[in-house]
């Protein structure tokens, strides 16, 4: 039988059936007992005995996270809203990492109830070439299209403090408690328990309140940030040079875009800051 690990209680698993949707509580037999070995988010095969069941094989992961610990997370739900401003260099990073996971990015605008529909728009500027949404979880505006986007998948909520995500996990889930049913415990040590849990709103559809220190902190090599940014990926052959990383080359066709308007000139900064983040990181590295 297959189904999705929901729960670790120490060396305890929940797994999700497939077919019949229960929690079946299961062990890790042979060398998956180690921990590490079996995440939050694993598709696996298992097994039930006369005396308890047991995780027989960890199927292929897609993806995997750290703090918390998850796997197979299928989209991330960057929240922004109009108050907190935007850190929309928080959101590139988050961006720049979901494509480098295979996780699909989707911005999603909260507290639209706050604003007309062009201010709204006006705060995804510079995203088109990504799915963003429009809501007000306190309004139920929107829900109906992002419970849609979530459908069958396995869903992260991101972003900054105070943009709803906490309210948007009570307007999906219906209860006034989400907080406390997806909250994510992690201890490391000898004999320590780990607690990482994922919501389950159907059979098919599970959520996971926050992304993880994986998604907000970058780990690729500077010349390669350009490659996760669609507009300029559809100008690098316009550039004189192939290895041209559109920050100082002469000729650069990313740049002319720029100046031409085609592609957002905010968008673009954050890149040239990141990008040098990421050198000044490289640099330290090598020192």
């Amino acid at each position: 039988m297959t189904g999705t690990v929901v729960k670790i209680l120490s060396f305890e698993y929940y797994v999700k059936d497939d077919i019949t949707g229960e929690a079946v509580l299961c062990r890790g037999r042979g060398r998956l007992k180690r921990d590490g070995d079996i995440l939050v988010g694993d598709k696996v095969e298992y097994a039930t005995g006369s005396k308890s069941a047991s995780i027989e094989k960890v199927l292929p992961r897609r993806n995997a996270l750290v703090r918390p610990y998850v796997a197979n997370i299928d989209s991330a739900i960057i929240v922004i809203a109009p108050v907190p401003k935007p850190d929309y260099y928080l959101v590139d990073k988050i961006i720049v990492n979901c494509y480098k996971d295979k996780i699909e990015p989707i911005i999603c605008v909260n507290k639209t109830d706050l604003l007309s529909e062009k201010e709204a728009e006006k705060l995804t500027n510079g995203y088109e070439d990504i799915k963003r949404l429009y809501v007000s979880a306190e309004k139920g505006i929107g829900l109906t299209e992002l419970l849609a986007e979530m459908r069958g998948r396995l869903t992260c909520l991101a972003g900054q403090s105070a943009v709803g995500k906490t309210s948007l996990l009570n307007a999906l889930t219906g209860s006034d408690k989400a907080i406390g049913e997806l909250s994510q415990r992690i201890e490391r040590g000898k004999n320590t328990t780990r607690h990482t849990e994922i919501y389950a709103l159907d059979n098919t559809t599970m959520l996971i309140d926050t992304c993880g220190f994986s998604l907000l902190e970058l780990d690729i090599e500077p010349q390669e940030l350009k490659l996760y940014y669609d507009e300029f990926v559809s100008q690098n052959e316009n550039c004189r040079y192939t290895s041209c990383v559109h920050v100082t080359e002469p000729e650069c066709a990313v740049k002319l875009a720029v100046e031409r308007g085609e592609i957002d000139k905010a968008r673009y900064d954050r890149y040239v800051e990141l990008y040098n983040e990421l050198k000044q990181k490289r640099s330290k590295r090598y020192e």
